[in-house]
């Protein structure tokens, strides 16, 4: 064999191990997706096909929107819909790049974010107006959606949700680095050993509700969405969408139920300066009917306080809408009629 012969075929030895990793996750997506079939249904927005989950019936419409890089919405807030389910009709969007969800076209914008779900709403037969239930970053796009379509949103209920101005805090504004190789490590499978952190762990186990059929899923769908290259152009564009929305406000008769987490309230990262109660009751004050409920625990209220957060979900569709504008703040204390 010539020395040319030899460097072609380490050269070629070296390129299929570095390709092996990608042909490997690439079939076993292709042998998840027969296992982990979708617990909901399909509509067209865009040429894509975005997964729509839904529950229960009812005269009121629930819209749940996830935080972001969620792996499956869907499953992520079944505890939250199962205690809502008997009295509203409950329907989980899962975005593009989320669930069971293609990836996305479009820039993750909020505006392009906010318009795929009113399309694939209306696609699959859900008419406004709705009341947007959103974790996280989604208090983002449920600000950008009721300031833009005032007339499609009765109300919007936060759980513990971002808010524009916590982008202007150096602390919790840390910019992602390295995307380009999260999106290589998702493309390869390497990102299934994060999620095998016992942290990481524990959340996705978590999303599943602990239930095993449940976590199984969820760990396939993590495994290939994490990092996928819709939520990290999202990451990327926090910022943007978060200034965006600086200018936007509630319409006055937008009802306005913010859910704080206690630990936020308490401590939020070393060095931050945002008044998170505080940030969330000027939401509040802002509209004619709007209410900040503080309940104990960290940041994914819907795994842990689902019983409270449907108490108040319900307490709060429930109450007329009042003549005058009104705005309180209250912590849920365990034990005690609140």
């Amino acid at each position: 064999m010539s020395k040319q012969q030899n460097r072609f075929f380490k050269a070629a030895a070296v390129l299929a191990c570095a390709a092996a990793p990608f042909g490997i996750e690439a079939i076993r997506r292709r042998f998840e997706r027969r296992r982990y079939p979708p617990i909901g249904f399909f509509v067209e927005v865009g040429g894509r096909k975005m997964h729509v989950y839904t529950e229960g019936d009812g005269q009121k419409t629930l819209v749940f929107l996830p935080g972001l890089g969620t792996a499956s919405p869907a499953y992520d807030f079944m505890p939250l819909l199962a205690r809502l389910r008997g009295q509203f009709r409950c329907v989980v969007p899962e975005p593009f790049g989320y669930g069971f969800s293609d990836l996305a076209s479009a820039p993750r914008t909020a505006a392009n974010i906010v318009a795929e779900i009113r399309e694939g709403l209306l696609a699959a037969g859900f008419r406004p107006p709705y009341v947007l239930v959103g974790h996280s970053i989604a208090g983002i796009y449920m600000l950008t959606w009721a300031a833009h379509y005032p007339s499609e949103v009765e109300a919007v209920i936060g759980d513990d949700t971002s808010i524009p101005i916590q982008v202007e805090d150096p602390v919790l504004n840390r910019p992602l680095r390295c995307a380009g190789l999260l999106l290589l490590l998702n493309r390869c499978g390497a990102l299934r050993l994060y999620n095998r952190i016992p942290a990481v762990s524990k959340r996705l186990t978590h999303m599943g509700s602990g239930d095993p059929s449940r976590c199984a899923a969820v760990r396939s769908l993590a495994g290939r969405n994490t990092m996928n290259r819709s939520i990290l152009d999202e990451a990327l564009r926090v910022t943007q969408n978060c200034r965006s929305a600086q200018r936007l406000h509630f319409p006055k008769t937008c009802r306005l139920l913010h859910l704080v987490a206690q630990s936020n309230v308490d401590s939020l990262p070393d060095g931050a300066q945002l008044d998170w109660l505080a940030e969330h009751q000027k939401q509040t004050l802002s509209v004619n009917d709007g209410r900040c409920v503080v309940l104990p625990g960290e940041h994914y209220l819907h795994w842990t306080q689902a019983d409270a957060m449907a108490r108040e979900i319900r307490a709060f569709l429930a109450a007329p809408q009042p003549a005058a504008p009104v705005s309180k703040v209250r912590r849920f204390t365990p034990g005690r009629k609140n």
